[in-house]
């Protein structure tokens, strides 16, 4: 019950604020991938999963998190959908010209060059009186405690905020089509700052990185030593500190999860400041519960970073800091 209950806040949430979440230049296809990839294990081995993905100019102005729940909660769909007997999903992303006919079919669309995501499926398909309903928050047709009812409220919120517009085809019987719109840019070339700009580099300095989740101080540990520097990592905060406390003048800055298993991110970077006050210390967080910006600094914390980091993020502000 308290999964369900996080999930049904997580959607709420999602629901009320897509409008306000940053969108930048993304390429379509490749989220759709990486949400298909994810999804791909989940599905039964009865339910054949068919891609296919148009790479060539499916970029759009969007939000890639959000784009992500859309295709994982249409496929949770698709897949409810055509148990317990299995069938076929299939999933396509093309261009697709909007002229006025379609275009005065789907009134917050406006003519011109769209993306068209489709996704498919065999399953038991909609009666029109079901069909009239999707869209509508807490609207349901699955029993009780399989569903809350804001999947595709939320999935609707999100495409309307982009811009875009659903177009849903259904038979009793017959399975579902979503096609979803997503308009394309006139210019939609990325910008050298959008993705292939050069990223700041170290100069051998020696960062110390604490999470308890080994597969991110991994990952981070790779990507940045290829920029130059030097990283020593821990999954637990007690042998961190026993490495720093080691040899506190060998680190040049220290970035820590904030909420781990034992000791906190926050009683670490206690610790390392009360033994080296100026050295520049960093922590990662998913959830800052009580601790605002304002207090972490407070307690000589250099800057946040909100997971899911991105090593970029962390360059570009390691590039700033004054050794």
């Amino acid at each position: 019950s308290t999964k369900r209950a996080k999930e049904l806040v997580s959607q709420i949430m999602l629901f009320t604020r897509s409008e306000d979440a940053a969108r930048d230049p993304i390429n379509l296809a490749q989220v759709v991938a990486e949400a298909l990839s994810l999804m791909r294990p989940t599905l039964p081995p009865n339910i054949e999963l068919k891609i296919e993905l148009d790479r060539g100019a499916q970029r759009i102005i969007g939000n890639a998190a959000q784009i992500h729940r859309v295709v994982v909660n249409l496929v949770g769909n698709a897949k409810h959908a055509m148990q317990p007997q299995g069938g076929s999903l299939t999933v396509r992303l093309r261009q697709r010209a909007i002229g006025a006919a379609l275009a005065s079919e789907l009134p917050d669309l406006s003519p011109g060059i769209h993306a068209c995501l489709e996704i498919s499926d065999t399953g038991i398909g909609m009666t029109p009186v079901v069909l009239a309903r999707i869209f509508e928050p807490f609207f349901t047709t699955k029993k009780t405690g399989e569903g809350t009812g804001l999947g595709l409220a939320v999935v609707h919120s999100i495409v309307r905020s982009h811009d875009g517009a659903i177009r849903v085809s259904s038979e009793p019987g017959e399975g579902t089509t979503l096609e979803l719109y997503f308009p394309v840019p006139a210019a939609t070339t990325p910008t050298a700052s959008a993705t292939n700009r050069e990223l700041p580099r170290g100069q051998g300095q020696h960062l110390l990185l604490v999470d308890d989740e080994a597969p991110i101080v991994l990952s981070l540990k790779i990507r940045l030593e290829r920029l130059g520097y030097r990283v020593s990592i821990h999954t637990e905060p007690e042998r961190a500190w026993e490495t720093f406390a080691a040899l506190p003048s060998d680190f040049d800055a220290v970035i820590t999860d904030l909420q781990m298993p034992g000791m906190s991110g926050l009683d670490l970077a206690r610790k390392i400041l009360a033994r080296r006050a100026t050295l520049p210390v960093f922590v990662t967080t998913g959830f800052a519960g009580k601790h605002s910006p304002e207090s972490l600094r407070a307690e000589g914390i250099r800057g946040i970073f909100e997971k899911p980091v991105g090593v970029e993020e962390i360059a570009e502000v390691l590039a700033k800091t004054t050794w």
